[in-house]
Protein backbone atom coordinates (compact mmCIF):
# COMPACT_ATOMS: atom_id res chain seq x y z
CA UNK A 1 0.00 0.00 0.00
CA UNK A 2 2.87 2.60 0.05
CA UNK A 3 2.81 2.53 -3.77
CA UNK A 4 1.39 5.86 -4.79
CA UNK A 5 -0.21 4.32 -7.80
CA UNK A 6 -2.10 2.29 -5.64
CA UNK A 7 -3.19 5.18 -3.10
CA UNK A 8 -3.99 7.05 -6.23
CA UNK A 9 -6.52 4.31 -7.57
CA UNK A 10 -8.02 3.60 -4.65
CA UNK A 11 -9.06 7.01 -4.22
CA UNK A 12 -10.30 7.22 -7.69
CA UNK A 13 -12.51 4.31 -6.90
CA UNK A 14 -13.65 6.04 -3.71
CA UNK A 15 -14.77 9.17 -5.44
CA UNK A 16 -16.22 7.62 -8.52
CA UNK A 17 -18.16 5.49 -5.73
CA UNK A 18 -19.51 7.95 -3.90
CA UNK A 19 -20.67 10.48 -6.64
CA UNK A 20 -18.13 13.47 -5.99
CA UNK A 21 -17.23 13.66 -9.67
CA UNK A 22 -20.46 15.26 -10.33
CA UNK A 23 -19.57 17.68 -7.62
CA UNK A 24 -16.54 18.01 -9.29
CA UNK A 25 -17.41 18.87 -12.84
CA UNK A 26 -21.11 21.17 -10.97
CA UNK A 27 -18.01 23.19 -8.92
CA UNK A 28 -16.31 23.55 -12.55
CA UNK A 29 -19.17 24.88 -14.44
CA UNK A 30 -20.29 27.71 -11.64
CA UNK A 31 -16.34 28.93 -11.49
CA UNK A 32 -16.96 28.63 -15.11
CA UNK A 33 -20.26 30.58 -15.33
CA UNK A 34 -19.21 33.46 -12.49
CA UNK A 35 -16.48 34.05 -15.02
CA UNK A 36 -18.50 34.51 -17.85
CA UNK A 37 -21.24 36.75 -16.35
CA UNK A 38 -19.19 38.82 -14.82
CA UNK A 39 -17.18 40.08 -17.70
CA UNK A 40 -20.73 41.47 -18.55
CA UNK A 41 -21.99 42.89 -15.42
CA UNK A 42 -20.65 42.95 -12.18
CA UNK A 43 -19.90 40.01 -9.63
CA UNK A 44 -22.77 40.56 -7.47
CA UNK A 45 -25.12 39.73 -10.96
CA UNK A 46 -22.61 36.99 -11.83
CA UNK A 47 -23.18 35.29 -8.50
CA UNK A 48 -27.23 35.94 -9.04
CA UNK A 49 -27.15 34.59 -12.67
CA UNK A 50 -24.75 31.32 -11.80
CA UNK A 51 -27.51 30.22 -8.88
CA UNK A 52 -30.43 31.27 -9.60
CA UNK A 53 -31.49 28.40 -11.58
CA UNK A 54 -32.44 29.98 -14.74
CA UNK A 55 -29.14 30.63 -16.51
CA UNK A 56 -28.08 27.05 -16.85
CA UNK A 57 -24.13 25.98 -19.06
CA UNK A 58 -24.08 23.26 -21.32
CA UNK A 59 -21.96 21.29 -18.13
CA UNK A 60 -24.39 22.27 -15.52
CA UNK A 61 -26.83 20.28 -17.92
CA UNK A 62 -24.73 17.35 -18.62
CA UNK A 63 -24.05 17.02 -14.62
CA UNK A 64 -28.15 17.05 -13.83
CA UNK A 65 -28.41 14.48 -16.43
CA UNK A 66 -25.95 12.78 -14.80
CA UNK A 67 -26.98 12.87 -11.51
CA UNK A 68 -30.44 12.00 -12.41
CA UNK A 69 -29.34 8.65 -14.25
CA UNK A 70 -26.81 8.00 -11.75
CA UNK A 71 -30.17 8.07 -9.25
CA UNK A 72 -33.00 6.43 -11.47
CA UNK A 73 -30.72 3.70 -12.87
CA UNK A 74 -29.81 3.78 -16.18
CA UNK A 75 -31.39 5.76 -19.09
CA UNK A 76 -34.56 3.98 -20.77
CA UNK A 77 -33.37 4.46 -24.28
CA UNK A 78 -30.33 2.41 -24.01
CA UNK A 79 -29.87 -1.10 -23.98
CA UNK A 80 -28.39 -1.49 -20.71
CA UNK A 81 -31.05 -2.58 -18.33
CA UNK A 82 -32.15 0.10 -15.03
CA UNK A 83 -30.48 -1.56 -11.73
CA UNK A 84 -33.03 -3.21 -9.61
CA UNK A 85 -33.85 -1.28 -6.30
CA UNK A 86 -31.76 -2.51 -3.48
CA UNK A 87 -33.43 -2.69 -0.08
CA UNK A 88 -31.61 -1.54 3.11
CA UNK A 89 -30.80 -3.86 5.52
CA UNK A 90 -31.32 -2.46 9.02
CA UNK A 91 -28.40 -5.09 11.29
CA UNK A 92 -29.76 -3.20 14.38
CA UNK A 93 -32.55 -3.63 16.09
CA UNK A 94 -35.18 -0.79 16.56
CA UNK A 95 -35.12 -0.65 20.36
CA UNK A 96 -36.60 2.39 22.13
CA UNK A 97 -34.54 3.90 24.49
CA UNK A 98 -36.92 5.13 27.08
CA UNK A 99 -35.62 5.32 30.98
CA UNK A 100 -38.01 5.81 33.86
CA UNK A 101 -36.77 7.13 36.82
CA UNK A 102 -39.60 6.10 40.19
CA UNK A 103 -39.11 6.95 43.14
CA UNK A 104 -39.59 3.95 45.57
CA UNK A 105 -40.30 6.21 48.58
CA UNK A 106 -37.96 4.13 50.48
CA UNK A 107 -34.55 5.82 51.50
CA UNK A 108 -31.40 4.15 52.14
CA UNK A 109 -29.37 4.93 54.92
CA UNK A 110 -25.60 4.99 54.00
CA UNK A 111 -23.30 5.07 57.09
CA UNK A 112 -20.12 6.22 57.23
CA UNK A 113 -19.03 3.35 59.47
CA UNK A 114 -19.74 -0.54 59.54
CA UNK A 115 -19.17 -3.52 61.53
CA UNK A 116 -16.95 -5.22 59.07
CA UNK A 117 -14.59 -1.70 59.51
CA UNK A 118 -14.54 -2.75 63.34
CA UNK A 119 -13.61 -5.78 63.20
CA UNK A 120 -11.05 -5.31 60.47
CA UNK A 121 -9.28 -2.30 62.87
CA UNK A 122 -8.56 -4.57 65.55
CA UNK A 123 -4.74 -5.52 65.57
CA UNK A 124 -3.50 -9.00 64.70
CA UNK A 125 -2.43 -11.43 66.99
CA UNK A 126 1.42 -11.54 68.53
CA UNK A 127 3.29 -13.47 68.10
CA UNK A 128 2.08 -14.32 63.91
CA UNK A 129 0.67 -17.52 63.68
CA UNK A 130 2.97 -20.25 63.22
CA UNK A 131 2.83 -22.38 59.82
CA UNK A 132 1.59 -25.70 60.42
Amino acid sequence: MRNPFCRACILLALVLSLGLHWTVLQSAAWVGMVVSYSQDGTVLDAFQKTFDGEHPCPLCKLVERGTAESDEGSDPSSSVPAKKEMKKIDLLAEVPLCFHFFSTGMTVDYSTSSDLAEIRSVEPAVPPPQQA
